[in-house]
């Protein structure tokens, strides 16, 4: 799980107490913007599109996302 460096909820634009619906228009949202299909196949879209699938995977499991999430909040707190 790739973790520090990046807050997964500020990437997709929501807070971290987001419903799983809200979770996953965001993601939707972004991914229809960084596709790779869309911005001519750039290796950063490419980037993005992986990392979106990433965020979406840990944070539409509930046990990945209270780890995740756990893990953002020690890293604010520092």
């Amino acid at each position: 799980m790739k973790i520090l460096g990046k807050n997964y909820y500020e990437i997709l634009g929501i807070s971290m107490d987001s419903s799983t619906t809200e979770i996953e228009n965001a993601y939707k949202k972004k991914i229809r913007e960084f596709h790779p299909d869309v911005n001519n196949q750039s290796q950063l879209s490419v980037a993005l599109s992986q990392d979106l699938g990433e965020i979406k995977r840990i944070l539409l499991d509930p046990f990945l996302r209270r780890v995740y999430t756990r893990e953002i909040n020690k890293i604010r707190e520092e």
